[in-house]
């Protein structure tokens, strides 16, 4: 029985080889989704800070989220998050955070790379939310503020032991005019220490330059500029469900 738990933490604390996470709490760039995916049963729990610039119109503050994303099979990807509100509650003259908006991302995987071909993932940003609801009743109002579809492709490439990677994608939200259009990035890890990356992107509306870092095999940081003007910064824990790893 001991032995049996020790094999079940070990197999928990594996090195894992983990791709950026963006502010969406997927995998991805910086504020920016790619075709990159993380091994099957890879989870992170985490929150992002995020400046005015990169969030809907609806918010005119800076704010915040957390998250808890899963990766299931080699193929699918679930995310759920929460982003703080500010509100005015009543007798009260100034706005508080004292609301957030949640919200689930899904992403799936049509093609995975392979050394001719880039991988192709198709997602959705904010699939279940109370648009369902406003379908069935008229009544109720739609609050999908990060509601996007989307899809990308993204092709890695060794250079001389160092990884550059190429994305490039097209993104449709009919609630957030700024988040539609062509997207893409480059991300490039030094042969040195391949969990870091240095990332520049274009997230239909924004050039953004970052970088993140994977610490300690399990401590996953990210921080970025937005047009060089804002800064949002990100952390995350990550790990592998023992029950979902793949046996060798």
């Amino acid at each position: 029985m001991k032995a049996k738990l020790l094999i079940t933490l070990v197999s928990f604390f594996l090195v894992l080889e983990v791709n950026a996470q963006q502010t969406a709490g997927t995998s991805g760039l910086l504020n920016t989704p790619s075709a990159d995916f993380n091994p099957d049963g890879t989870f992170s729990i985490g929150g992002n800070f995020l400046p005015q610039s990169i969030t809907p119109a609806k918010f005119d503050y800076n704010t915040a989220n957390y998250f808890f994303n899963i990766t299931y099979f080699s193929f699918f990807e679930v995310t759920y998050r929460a982003t703080l509100l500010k509100m005015k509650l009543k007798g009260q003259t100034d706005r508080k955070y004292c609301n957030q908006d949640r919200s689930v991302a899904v992403r799936l995987r049509a093609l995975k790379e392979s050394k001719y071909l880039p991988a192709i993932v198709f997602g959705a940003n904010d699939v279940l939310t109370s648009r369902f609801l406003t379908m069935v009743d008229n009544k109720t109002k739609s609050n999908q503020y990060f509601g996007a579809i989307y899809g990308v492709t993204t092709k890695n490439f060794s250079l001389s032991e160092n990884v550059l990677g190429l994305t490039l994608g097209y993104s449709y939200s009919d609630r957030m005019p700024e988040a539609s259009g062509v997207l893409g990035g480059i991300r490039f890890s030094p042969s040195f220490y391949k969990p870091l990356s240095i990332i520049t992107e274009y997230d239909a509306s924004h050039f953004n330059v970052g970088a993140s870092a994977l610490l300690f095999n399990h401590l996953y940081l990210q921080v970025f500029t937005c047009e060089f003007k804002d800064v949002s910064a990100g952390i995350a824990y990550r790990g592998q469900l023992p029950v979902l790893k793949k046996k060798k």
